[in-house]
């Protein structure tokens, strides 16, 4: 029941305030009598412009938290662009789109002892970033003369920000994740999670800058490996989240057998995130397809909403993979899987982590 009233009202404070921004387009001096259509136009695309600011001020803030508390910079993602940090400690742009993010900054933890791994300022620092720059438009927009300029470049800013920055910090589960004051709260009280996250973490930056999932040190792999998620909370999104990576390391390994039964496992699950659930269900997929499901299994289990998620996720190598696989072994459409091939060799220079391409386009060639 919580977790439904906060997130009401995480969603109430947002449409407030877009439901604000509009109604207040009608009052901005003599420009909204003579050009009230223009008014609500500049107003929407000033609103788009200053959420794209905000999400970037939001993953800035998380970066400079991460390298004051000594994190190692990994990533910095706005959208589907994402740059990323070089063996030559080069920056390169690649893509990479998380469903339910509009952004991400993926840093590399300290090397201390998970108790000791600073994480509050981290995930902290991008609302805080809102809220403080929120309030400086508001300000702004209270000194300044009342026009429209000032309505878009500082009333307008000033309470996104607020809006973004408050509900970011009130913990929620929201899109399929959880917000970064849920993650706070995890983390704080379940050293478990903690650890999870850093694994997660580290092994992510590991891969960004690895040719492939062979130069993943052994020490970080057995680590994964030696957990026993079905004895942990995977409504916990650091522990699912790890749980997932360990899923993959035994798909990379090639052991099917034990990771279609994780993701078994994953789909029945009912208070783990959804964006676990469906991954799984992507996976669990791909393997009754190797099996020689019949095309009845196959079809009730590719149903609208697993089409729907693997539609938003097709910029993912794996996606890819399942796609070619289903048209190639289910349907036998040749230009179609095809074309799903040819994605796949395109996403080893754009994809964001070439090991996760490079092995996608391995397994897709042997079937």
């Amino acid at each position: 029941m919580k977790d439904i009233i906060l997130k009401v009202l995480n969603t109430g404070i947002m449409m407030c305030t877009f439901a604000y921004i509009g109604a207040r387009c009608v009052t901005v001096g003599e420009t909204a009598e003579k050009f009230p259509f223009m008014i609500v136009v500049i107003a929407i695309i000033a609103m788009y412009l200053n959420l794209l600011v905000h999400i970037i001020l939001h993953e800035a803030g998380h970066l400079v938290a991460g390298l004051l508390t000594g994190y190692r910079f990994v990533s910095f993602r706005i959208g589907s662009i994402v740059f990323i940090k070089n063996k030559d400690k080069g920056l390169s742009c690649k893509k990479m789109k998380i469903q339910g993010t509009a952004g991400q900054c993926l840093l590399c933890p300290p090397d201390v002892p998970v108790e000791e791994c600073p994480y509050k300022l981290y995930h902290a620092m991008g609302g805080l970033v809102n809220i403080v720059t929120g309030l400086i438009g508001i300000l702004l927009a209270l000194i300044l003369p009342h026009n429209l300029l000032v309505f878009c470049l500082c009333e307008e800013f000033g309470l996104i920000g607020l809006a973004l920055g408050i509900t970011n910090l009130m913990p929620c589960k929201s899109g399929g994740i959880q917000n970064d004051g849920y993650n706070l709260i995890d983390l704080s009280k379940d050293m478990v999670a903690k650890k999870c996250m850093n694994l997660v973490l580290t092994t992510n930056a590991l891969l960004t800058i690895a040719d492939s999932y062979d130069d993943l040190p052994k020490t970080i792999v057995d680590e994964i490996m030696d957990i026993d998620f079905t004895k942990l909370d995977l409504s916990n999104s650091s522990i699912a989240n790890a749980f997932m990576v360990q899923e993959g390391l035994y798909y990379v390994q090639g052991n099917y057998e034990k990771a279609y039964e994780l993701c078994q496992y994953i789909e029945q699950q009912k208070d783990i995130l959804p964006i676990f659930k469906n991954e799984a269900k992507c996976e669990s997929l791909f393997f009754a397809l190797l099996n020689g499901a019949s095309s009845e299994e196959i079809e009730k289990r590719y149903d609208k909403k697993l089409q729907q998620y693997i539609k938003a996720t097709s910029i993912y190598p794996s996606r890819q993979r399942l796609l070619y696989a289903y048209y190639k072994l289910c349907k036998k459409d040749d230009k179609k899987a095809t074309e799903c091939m040819q994605k796949l060799e395109k996403m080893v220079d754009t994809y964001m982590i070439k090991a996760d391409a490079v092995h996608e386009l391995e397994v897709a060639k042997r079937l």
